[in-house]
């Protein structure tokens, strides 16, 4: 027996344990025994992924980045009601002009085309032959704002060969309309002019009438591309441009309100017109709470983007795309009094807009394009709240056989010696949590550890028996009940915070660098009475 006290108590000293004194055969230790040693640095929150470090100033933040795209432009189409008849073609007909109206009727748009390359169309032309003997004659048609690809007046030509009623389709795909060869010189087409003239191929003296001809042009005009003005037209952008998944410590969503979020947009815009954005950012909650904002410049107006150079090229116009920055700093803290755990932005549409001199270029192939950043920078405050923030997993403690011996046999008594080093500039009141199994994460489940310091309670004496942590260095230290030995003989002891935050009066702002960290440390003081 003594033997064996002997080794024990050299293995005491080992590890780093005092012998305060002898009575006899009684021997009077103070043994020390660490239970945690937990360093949280802000600087682990930095994933590059979700949260980032703000190089300038050491600052955290949550972004999160991702693509907007305008929809195609499906089409750029004129409606018409258009046609000129000619009621005798007679063989001497020559060089005779008419037109025929170039006004668009659309009920959400109109388009003051001055000049327009055409994706889809037609000219129709319907002869009614009256002549019943054999003759041979060609009717052509001159346009004089209908050109070809190589610059030559569209110019169709009919066959007046035999009796009857005939239907001719001339495709205007390709064909480009203007007004002059000085395209950016040009006015609005209202009509197109042109010229019709009848050639007798047999040769007849005098004046034969071979027939009418209704000259028109198909009910609807698709335009590939157009320089000139449009009133009324609007390119939705793709729905749900973004969705933004935001998660929070526990419970922390009732505590903070977050301060200074913005969201960046940097587009591209190779359409010929300046555009208005037209959209809305939604903020949602696990509670179902929402909040819905309209994308809005600093002087509460939708921004414009503008219009992308225009410039010729083999004298039809192109354009070189714009690059524009839009960020919206000032709505955005009111989506986030909610605490929302996702963001949207939605029901996203540009309107064109034109120019206050000249005119402006579109074409099926412009679009807006460019990404999004959502930007969340950790500058937020704290409310009064009763709501504890509650540590995710346990801290295990190891407590060697040779320990569970001496604090089952020989402990008088214990105290636990609690440091905390805090780095960041909140206060807080902390409970700690010691059990024998692992604990839960409800306040419920915490409460029924075999032994807790409760820093919401105050003891008879007024004072609190918990901890309150300050900004800097703390320490305290607490009695433990023999009752509560127990909790220590067991190979391992689960321990967990509980931290009820002070509000605070401004906004703080969380920085991530090595100085930036909360370091937890604790011992189990023990007074252990041995005797040979």
């Amino acid at each position: 027996m003594k033997r064996y006290i002997i080794i024990l108590l050299i293995a005491i000293i080992l590890a780093g344990c005092t012998i305060k004194g002898t009575k006899g055969t009684q021997w009077e230790i103070d043994l020390n025994l660490p239970l945690l040693d937990e360093k949280y640095p802000v600087s682990d929150l930095i994933d590059n992924e979700n949260i980032f470090l703000n190089e300038s100033d050491s600052t955290l933040y949550v972004e999160t980045k991702g693509d907007i795209n305008t929809k195609r432009i499906e089409e750029l189409a004129v409606e018409l009601d258009s046609e000129f008849s000619v009621n005798h073609l007679y063989s001497t007909l020559n060089s005779f002009p008419g037109s025929i109206p170039f006004v668009s009727i659309l009920p959400d748009y109109t388009i003051e085309v001055v000049a327009g390359k055409i994706e889809s169309g037609y000219l129709i032309l319907n002869l009614n032959d009256i002549v019943q003997e054999t003759h041979d004659a060609t009717a052509k048609i001159v346009f004089n704002e209908i050109y070809t690809q190589e610059g030559e007046h569209f110019s169709p030509a009919i066959d007046i060969s035999q009796f009857g009623s005939f239907e001719y389709r001339f495709n205007l795909a390709d064909y480009v309309i203007k007004s002059t060869d000085n395209i950016m010189e040009g006015n609005s087409i209202n009509s197109l002019s042109f010229t019709i003239s009848v050639t007798d191929n047999q040769g007849n003296p005098g004046m034969v009438d071979y027939g009418s001809l209704n000259i028109k042009l198909s009910d609807m005009i698709y335009f590939e591309s157009f320089l000139g003005n449009i009133d009324g037209y609007y390119i939705e952008i793709e729905e749900d441009l973004a969705n933004v998944e935001i998660e929070y410590p526990q419970n922390i969503d009732d505590v903070v309100i977050i301060e200074d979020a913005l969201v960046e947009l940097n587009l591209t815009s190779n359409i010929g017109f300046s555009t208005i954005f037209e959209g809305s950012i939604t903020s949602y909650n696990d509670k179902g709470d929402s909040i819905r904002i309209d994308i809005l410049d600093d002087h509460g107006e939708r921004f414009t983007i503008p219009s992308a150079d225009i410039e010729l090229i083999s004298n039809y116009p192109v354009t070189q795309p714009v690059d524009y920055q839009f960020i919206s700093d000032e709505q955005i803290d009111y989506l986030f009094s909610i605490m929302p755990t996702s963001l949207v932005i939605k029901s996203s549409r540009v309107h064109v807009e034109n120019p206050a001199d000249g005119y402006g270029f579109i074409s099926t192939n412009h679009s807006i394009f460019g990404d999004y950043t959502g930007n969340i920078p950790f500058n937020f405050s704290l409310q009064d709240s009763s709501v504890p923030l509650i540590t995710d997993k346990d801290t295990i403690a190891n407590i060697s056989q040779d320990n569970q011996k001496i604090i089952d046999e020989y402990c008088q008594s214990a105290e636990l010696e609690l440091r905390i080093d805090n780095k960041l500039p909140i206060g807080a009141r902390l409970s700690i949590f010691i059990h024998s199994v692992p604990l839960g994460n409800t306040v419920d489940s915490l409460y029924e550890a075999t032994l807790y310091f409760n820093g919401d309670d105050i003891d008879d004496d007024g004072i609190g028996d918990g901890f309150y942590v300050e900004a800097g260095n703390n320490s305290e230290t607490y009695k433990i009940s023999v009752n509560n030995f127990e909790v220590f003989i067991n190979d391992e002891i689960y321990i967990k915070f509980l931290m009820y935050a002070d509000p605070t009066q401004e906004p703080v702002v969380i920085t991530g660098t090595v100085d930036d960290y909360i370091k937890i440390s604790g011992s189990l003081k023990l007074k252990v009475l041995m005797q040979s």
